[in-house]
């Protein structure tokens, strides 16, 4: 795995503990002397980011590894298959045809550096 791809999965899963963060503060509050009422709004509002957030790690991890998956799969069959590297990025979009939602953002985003 590449140090870009090792540093990416390390600041997700950095960034993920907000969720832990969110944790200490209502253990925090839960300890303190605030307004029982006043207490259960602030916790819910706070427990309810934690789980916003929660689901939404998970859901960037859990494309993260489809990026793993694919990148290991272009790989191994590149190498199988004695592809040129200089025509990886044929191969890659014969194997991973983009999605519509794929297809937009590259359309929105021309500044490839592939295409240069």
């Amino acid at each position: 795995m590449s140090d870009v791809v090792f540093d990416l999965e390390q600041a997700i899963l950095d960034c993920w503990n907000v969720t832990k963060d969110l944790d200490h503060v209502l253990n925090y509050l839960e300890k303190g002397s605030m307004d029982p009422k006043q207490y259960d709004k602030v916790a819910n509002m706070l427990i309810g980011i934690r789980e916003l957030y929660e689901v939404k790690f998970e859901s960037a991890f859990g494309l993260f590894e489809e990026y793993c998956k694919e990148n290991y799969a272009l790989r191994k069959a590149i190498k199988e298959d004695n592809v040129d590297p200089d025509s990886w990025l044929e191969e890659y979009e014969k194997r991973f045809p983009a999605d519509d939602l794929q297809k937009e953002y590259i359309d929105d985003n021309n500044d490839d550096p592939l295409n240069e």
